[in-house]
């Protein structure tokens, strides 16, 4: 019977290797998910496969359904359409090997005002005037991705509590959206609610949580 094994690092995988009592039937295949130790839907997780043979690992060995699988010489990135069930199978001389993962959601996943601006933040009239819309930041496991922000509503309440209120679409501010930033003044809070945003890998919109700015 073919063996698995999954390890931490590349060092506990060498042992492996090289450890003389080690006696199976089949050959040693072992695999590393080399960032966060999971895979993540709509992206490119890259993974490290060693198998018990002369040569490294080549891309025609590695199958999985409902992904796409590139790269080379032990070293891939699977990148999954969307979160489930994921069935990873090596091919060998002596036999097949299959690992099954969990993929999920990438995540979480922030809503700025611009490019940096998160809930809570305090920001000066004429910065906040300069805002072009809203941004949705994925922060995880180093992935340089963004999120397409979909919809949002803005609501400014002035310092005198007069509410004006606006829905956008996209990620732009449009004439209403426009309109109702470039009458901040100080004292006003501007709160951004049911934003909604599709990340790599959502067969959906998510909603992110609401951001709230105080203009100083």
């Amino acid at each position: 019977m073919t063996q698995k094994f999954l390890f931490p690092s590349l060092s506990a995988l060498l042992l492996l290797f090289l450890n003389p009592v080690n006696h199976q039937t089949g050959p040693v295949v072992a695999i590393q998910v080399d960032q966060c130790n999971q895979l993540y839907a709509g992206v490119d997780n890259p993974i490290t496969v060693l198998v018990q043979q002369e040569k490294a690992v080549s891309l025609d060995q590695i199958t999985a359904t409902g992904c796409t699988i590139t790269g080379n010489n032990g070293h891939f990135y699977i990148n999954p359409k969307s979160p489930g069930g994921l069935k990873l199978t090596v091919k060998t001389a002596k036999g097949d090997t299959s690992f099954r993962y969990r993929v999920v959601p990438i995540g979480p996943v922030e809503a700025l005002v611009g490019a940096q601006h998160r809930d809570g933040s305090q920001m000066g009239n004429g910065e906040f005037k300069a805002q072009g819309g809203m941004a949705a930041s994925i922060n995880c496991c180093g992935f340089d991705l963004r999120c397409e922000v979909v919809s949002y509503s803005i609501v400014r309440i002035s310092k005198d509590n007069k509410v004006e209120r606006a829905e956008n679409t996209g990620a732009r501010y449009g004439s209403s959206a426009q309109q109702i930033v470039q009458n901040a003044g100080s004292g006003d809070v501007y709160v951004f609610s049911h934003i909604l945003a599709k990340c790599p890998g959502d067969t959906a919109p998510r909603v992110l949580k609401n951001v709230v700015i105080d203009i100083r």
